[in-house]
Formats: C-alpha cells, sequence, structure tokens
C-alpha cells in the first residue's frame, strides 16, 4: 500500500522494525498501518515524513494507489 513510504525506507536503509522503534509502535502495528488495515495516528505520519522525507507533504508520501 503506501509506496511511497516504503520507496523512501529502502532510499533511507530502514526495515519496518527500524522505523517502527523511531516512531514508537511495534513492527506489527506498523505492518497493520502499511497495509491499511488500520489507521495512521497523524503523530506517526509526521515523525514518518519528518525521518525520511521533510521536503514532501503529507499526501505525496502517504498518497494511496488507485485513491483519486
Amino acid at each position: 500500500m503506501f509506496r511511497e513510504v516504503k520507496a523512501e525506507m529502502v532510499r533511507h536503509d530502514l526495515t519496518a522494525a527500524q522505523l517502527a522503534e523511531a516512531i514508537g509502535i511495534s513492527k506489527a502495528a506498523f505492518s497493520l498501518k502499511m497495509k491499511g488495515e488500520r489507521e495512521w495516528k497523524r503523530r506517526e505520519m509526521m515523525k514518518i515524513r519528518d525521518i525520511l522525507a521533510p521536503e514532501k507533504t503529507m499526501d505525496e508520501l502517504f498518497h494511496v494507489e488507485g485513491e483519486a
């Protein structure tokens, strides 16, 4: 699901476990959120943007494929 987040994780050589720890959630919770099975909290999204791509907007980073 969140293709831009995944791409930025690769660019920064970060695993899901590392990014989950950096934003203060479990790897399992991170996985569910990346699959779209759980909602992101705004503060989690902001932390991810600050770590991965502060130059991008939230919409750019968290755009879901197939959304209009």
